[in-house]
C-alpha cells in the first residue's frame, strides 16, 4: 500500500494525483506522435476537470502551460504553444496585480487566481462586472468545498480584492450564491415532475370537488 507520505508532491494540484501520474507516465511512451496524442488527450481531461477555465483568455494556451509545469518543464511533445520558461511561470505570482496569497489562495486553486488576474487587467464596465460578480461565486463554491460550513461573503469579497490587488470589488448589497443556477431545462424538468406526481394530481382533483 501506498501512503500520501510516500508520494510525491502535486505540481497543480487543481487536476489532482490521477492526471498527474498520466503526465509522468509520458515519458515512457517512445514514439513521439503518439506521446503528443496522449499529451493531448491529458489537456482535454484537464478541460473538463477544470472547465472554469474557458473563461481565461486564450485558455487552452494556459492548459498546456499547466501540462509543462506538471512534467516539470521536460515534457518532450508537438505542442502547439512555445513550452513556457520557469523563471516566467515562477514569478508570474509576483507580476499579476492580485498581490501576495494567504492561506485561503490554496483552496481557492490557481484557476480561480489566474480567473482574477485576467479580470483585473480587463477596462471597466458592465461586462467585467459581471465576470467580477461570477468570479466571486466560484470562489465561494471553492471555499465551500474546503470548509463545509458557511462563508461569510464579505470574506470573498476581501479575497476578492486583495488578491486583484484592490482593482476589483463587490458592488455592495451584493449577495453570493454557492450553488450554480438552475438551467431553463432544469425548471422545465422539475415542473413536469410535479405534473406526473400522483399526490399532485391527487391535491388538483380535491380542489375541483
Amino acid at each position: 500500500m501506498e501512503y500520501n507520505t510516500q508520494r510525491s508532491p502535486l505540481r497543480l494540484s487543481e487536476y489532482g494525483r490521477n492526471v498527474q501520474q498520466m503526465v509522468d507516465a509520458l515519458p515512457a511512451i517512445e514514439d513521439r506522435k503518439k506521446r503528443t496524442e496522449q499529451a493531448e488527450a491529458i489537456v482535454n481531461v484537464m478541460l473538463r476537470l477544470q472547465p472554469k477555465i474557458k473563461e481565461l483568455e486564450d485558455y487552452q494556451r494556459k492548459l498546456w502551460d499547466h501540462l509543462h509545469v506538471m512534467a516539470d518543464y521536460s515534457l518532450d511533445v508537438d505542442s502547439p504553444y512555445p513550452v513556457p520558461k520557469r523563471e516566467e511561470i515562477e514569478k508570474e505570482p509576483e507580476r499579476v496585480p492580485y498581490g501576495t496569497h494567504t492561506q485561503h489562495s490554496n483552496h481557492y486553486g490557481a484557476i480561480i487566481m489566474d480567473m482574477i488576474a485576467t479580470i483585473a487587467r480587463e477596462p471597466e464596465g458592465p461586462e467585467r462586472e459581471q465576470k467580477v460578480l461570477a468570479c466571486a461565486n466560484q470562489m465561494k463554491r471553492a471555499y465551500l468545498k474546503w470548509n463545509k460550513n458557511s462563508v461569510d461573503d464579505e470574506l470573498i469579497a476581501r479575497d476578492l480584492e486583495q488578491y486583484s490587488g484592490g482593482v476589483l470589488k463587490l458592488p455592495e448589497g451584493v449577495s453570493l450564491s454557492a450553488t450554480l443556477p438552475q438551467s431553463s431545462e432544469g425548471k422545465k424538468q422539475n415542473a413536469g415532475n410535479r405534473q406526473n406526481n400522483p399526490n399532485t394530481r391527487k391535491r388538483r382533483t380535491k380542489r375541483k370537488r
